[in-house]
């Protein structure tokens, strides 16, 4: 399983203009967590993990899951939140130094 997310941020770089966040390999085709990405429009960074955390179980309960050897659904979205969360951890944490 992968998640994958891309802000693009205002010219100060401290708010999410637009986001795309995308969970492959739990059903037939990768998926968008619209719900997330809708949170996170014109959210300052610093305010993104909690964005994420308000959208994420509505966005997690549209997703269609495989359950297969490797996991259940529940456990298989309960995976793709943890991933997401740890990529906008890692995205705050970084503060926009992609932009010096």
């Amino acid at each position: 399983m992968n998640v994958a997310m891309a802000w693009s941020l205002n010219a100060g770089g401290s708010t999410i203009r637009s986001a795309r966040v995308r969970v492959g390999a739990l059903g037939s085709r990768p998926q968008p967590l619209t719900a997330v990405e809708d949170a996170l429009r014109n959210v300052a960074v610093a305010e993104a993990r909690r964005a994420i955390e308000t959208a994420l179980p509505a966005a997690l309960d549209q997703l269609e899951v495989n359950a297969d050897r490797h996991g259940g659904a529940d456990y298989k979205r309960h995976l793709a939140g943890v991933l997401l969360l740890r990529n906008a951890d890692e995205a705050i944490i970084a503060g926009g130094s992609w932009l010096k």
